[in-house]
């Protein structure tokens, strides 16, 4: 847990009410942005390389 979280948290805290107020949470987000901050704090924390990224888009819609 302490690798998952800052705080104390212990395994019995996550239960059905933590996650419907987590989704909760997610809904008011723009998914893509967390998802890009997510991956970009993943990247400069392991000090991987992104001066040239790669995007695969066939599953974006126009």
């Amino acid at each position: 847990m302490p690798l998952l979280f800052e705080e104390e948290i212990e395994a019995n805290d996550l239960n059905d009410d933590a996650l419907g107020r987590a989704l909760d949470r997610l809904a008011e987000v723009d998914c893509r942005q967390l998802l890009g901050t997510v991956a970009y704090q993943a990247a400069r924390i392991e000090d991987i390389d992104i001066s040239s990224v790669h995007a695969d888009t066939t599953s974006f819609s126009v």
